[in-house]
């Protein structure tokens, strides 16, 4: 487990038991990697509530670079992983912390499709990041802004970012949020209720 690890037991509004193990603390920031994702599907509907993007929206709508078949992606294949786009080399534009989330979409445009938009299963992160920059154009503010606004601040979620890979403009909105038990607890404590 990388030293330790974290848990905490919650029934209704209480918690149960809280305790860490190893060299972890409670309060201790750790990556989570492909967790991420289901703190940016908060994020995602968080806007879908408030009216500033439908689940249905095209890729074109937003991304006029998304070209041919790759126009009509919706956001709900970029993040239900049928968007069809195959990985290419993404790790090199989800990981890179001197673009900007712009620029690694417009690369990520380039990628060939594998499958029909909607059709096939399967698992990339590229999608879910174009669906960032698409929230990005939405609502002409950052990914981590629109985080902090829709879940982090009203959650009172203060030790997490998407920086587990560095300060940067391109956060890898698949794999990128690093936070702790207790932040994590009333994200999904929300999620739950």
């Amino acid at each position: 487990l990388g030293g330790g690890c974290a848990f905490i037991l919650i029934q209704g509004d209480r918690i149960i038991h809280r305790n860490a193990y190893g060299t972890f603390t409670p309060e201790k920031v750790a990556p989570l990697a492909s967790a991420s994702k289901w703190i940016s599907g908060g994020v995602i509907m968080a806007l879908v509530d408030a009216l500033k993007i439908s689940l249905d929206d095209p890729a074109s709508k937003y991304l006029p670079y998304f070209t041919d078949k790759k126009a009509e992606i919706t956001i709900r294949q970029m993040f239900s992983h049928t968007h069809g786009l195959a990985r290419g080399d993404a790790r090199n534009y989800l990981h890179d912390p001197t673009l900007t989330m712009d620029e690694a979409v417009r690369e990520i445009a380039k990628y060939d499709l594998i499958a029909d938009p909607g059709t096939t299963l399967y698992y990339a992160g590229v999608g879910m990041q174009a669906a960032g920059r698409i929230c990005e154009i939405a609502t002409g503010k950052t990914w981590t802004e629109i985080f902090q606004e829709t879940l982090g601040q009203p959650l009172g979620m203060d030790s997490t970012d998407y920086f587990a890979l560095g300060p940067t403009k391109n956060p890898d909105v698949a794999g990128a949020v690093r936070t702790c038990v207790d932040d994590y607890s009333k994200y999904l404590t929300m999620r739950l209720n």
